[in-house]
């Protein structure tokens, strides 16, 4: 599950968003990971009676430390991709995302939950 509340392109004030169902995160033992959102990842959200969707293409890669409940990423790659859409239409072009730096998490059982910025996702792990 994906939570972030997101600046608006197209008019005043903000959105949150949530989705992300689909989406991959990788983090091997080697101290590298992938963000992976395949052909499209969705995420929705409303600004009044607007629908807001966006979607993610593509993957991102980098390394990470991991000390003391905080992630940091560096040599990040980003190949992915978000388009944003409103009412069906799309707004503008689709953008590259902005690669993170650091991010603070916490485990609990089989699920981590990364905190950056205003994001909160919790993943899940895969069996």
């Amino acid at each position: 599950r994906h939570e972030e509340t997101v600046p608006l392109d197209f008019g005043p004030g903000s959105v949150t968003i949530v989705g992300g169902k689909g989406a991959t995160l990788s983090l091997r033992a080697d101290g590298t990971g992938e963000s992976d959102y395949g052909a499209g990842t969705e995420y929705l959200g409303a600004v009044g009676a607007q629908a807001v969707r966006l979607v993610v293409s593509g993957r991102v890669t980098f390394d990470y430390t991991a000390e003391d409940g905080s992630a940091r990423l560096t040599d990040i790659d980003v190949q992915a991709t978000a388009q944003a859409f409103v009412d069906g239409e799309a707004v503008g072009a689709a953008e590259a995302l902005e690669p993170i730096g650091t991010a603070t998490y916490t485990c609990s059982g089989d699920a981590l939950t990364e905190v950056t910025g205003a994001a909160r996702i919790t993943y899940s792990r895969a069996r």
